[in-house]
């Protein structure tokens, strides 16, 4: 495993990891007042304080999950739309402010030859911008959507060039022709 793409699933991780213990150490000192009135053992103490954490933490996410369905956001949105219903086809290349960029097809409209391409963002691909672009300012490549978004979130390290020689290729003999 390359020490970039180690380096993006190692982080969420050991954030997970942090907020979970931050969660279990503040609730466990909320606890802590309530329990020792008691008078029970530290290991009774601890081990009543660690149900109590998971029983608030499963509270609050079912507090979350009815005021803010997540489910609803992913499945509303455009980006796994696209690549659901276009697959590997969505991948273009495009000429963009006189240099060139990737993006994902969104539309197309057949009778003015305009691609809706969205260009997404770097290092996390769930943002990005909106373009419209001619289709002679647009190359469909080889590239699947799961190739862009790992050159996407490798910040760069993944060389990618090699693979999008030929569409380079394809777009300036189209260039010249037109």
């Amino acid at each position: 495993m390359k020490l970039g793409k180690a380096f993006l699933w190692g982080l969420p991780i050991i954030i997970t990891i942090g907020i979970l213990k931050w969660l279990g150490d503040t609730f466990f000192s909320l606890w802590k007042p309530f329990l020792e009135t008691f008078h029970i053992s530290p290991a009774i103490e601890w081990t009543l304080g660690f149900i109590l954490t998971i029983v608030a933490i499963i509270l609050i996410g079912y507090i979350v999950e009815i005021t803010l369905p997540i489910r609803k956001v992913f499945k509303k949105n455009k980006i796994i739309q696209i690549l659901k219903k276009n697959g590997s086809k969505s991948v273009v290349l495009v000429e963009y402010a006189g240099d060139f960029a990737l993006g994902l097809v969104t539309e197309y409209d057949s009778v003015s030859k305009i691609y809706e391409i969205l260009l997404l963002s770097v290092p996390i691909p769930v943002t990005g911008q909106i373009i419209f672009a001619r289709e002679e300012k647009v190359q469909v490549t080889g590239l699947t959507a799961t190739d862009l978004m790992n050159q996407l979130t490798s910040l760069g390290f993944r060389p990618i060039l090699q693979s999008l020689r030929q569409d380079f290729l394809n777009f300036f003999k189209r260039q010249r022709h037109s």
